[in-house]
């Protein structure tokens, strides 16, 4: 079964623990969220693929993969302890089954995928969920993708790690909604960066999937993305690859967040 729905949305945690100075956009944003999470219950998929980004909670400076896949079988669980907001908690299923298929298919098909048999989650899971499906009633499937620490993949890598999910995910039986989380340009902990949003870079961004040209994400160097604070994008960047890299917007909205020093997105794709 392809691919039912697909979109990408920032995952800075401080958008969930409080409500920033601009509620205009804030609620704007709010409101596109919702439509999308009912857009994608309309479709009814069996599980979600979130394509993220590891933030030192799975893996560290010592042995970080390029690309790897939770394929155990034991619920996932996430919340906001951490900041201070547990009562914010999430349990699902795994979709293990899936994830094994993929994990064999993409090694059949030359891609040197990791397979993670314990996953702990973070903000990466933690803020999709709250926004697009808070019920937390569908199994999920994580796709972790380097973005911090070098050696990163290269973005066309990244979009071909996508071609081959979308070319493997045609051929499966279950209806998949597909995530893709972080973005977009933000600095964390880089001097001189800590509260700079590269608002032209992200309309950039934006510009092209607004016009269908998602593909031309992968025509950035590595160098380029870390030069705008959008490291993160190899995430979105890996999405369009299981797109086709073609698919226009269906849904969107942008704002550069300043008290959460992200410019903040939230994205959906007309798929079919």
């Amino acid at each position: 079964m392809p691919i039912v729905s697909a979109c990408c949305i920032s995952h800075a945690p401080q958008i969930i623990l409080d409500k920033p100075s601009n509620l205009e956009d804030f609620n704007k944003y709010v409101s596109v969220s919702r439509s999308i999470r009912d857009d994608i219950s309309k479709v009814r998929p069996d599980l979600i693929l979130f394509v993220t980004n590891d933030h030192f909670d799975n893996f560290f400076l010592n042995n970080i993969p390029s690309i790897a896949i939770g394929v155990g079988e034991q619920p996932y669980s996430v919340d906001a302890s951490r900041w201070g907001r547990p009562e914010i908690s999430y349990k699902c299923e795994s979709a293990s089954s899936l994830a094994l298929k993929l994990l064999e298919e993409l090694l059949n098909r030359g891609v040197d995928i990791t397979a993670l048999h314990s996953v702990t989650m973070g903000m990466d899971v933690l803020v999709p969920m709250y926004f697009l499906r808070p019920e937390a009633d569908l199994p999920i499937l994580p796709i972790y993708i380097n973005d911090y620490v070098n050696p990163r993949p290269r973005p066309q890598r990244a979009y071909e790690w996508g071609k081959h999910l979308g070319e493997i995910l045609k051929d499966q039986p279950e209806r998949v909604a597909v995530i893709g989380t972080g973005g977009l340009s933000h600095w964390t902990g880089v001097p001189g960066k800590a509260n700079y949003i590269d608002e032209k870079s992200d309309r950039e961004i934006i510009g092209m999937l607004e016009s269908g040209e998602g593909f031309r994400l992968a025509e950035y160097t590595i160098d380029e993305l870390l030069e705008h604070g959008q490291h993160e994008l190899l995430n979105w960047i890996c999405v369009q690859g299981m797109l086709g890299g073609k698919s226009e917007l269906a849904r969107y909205f942008y704002t550069p967040f300043y008290d959460y020093v992200t410019g903040h997105a939230i994205v959906s794709f007309a798929i079919g």
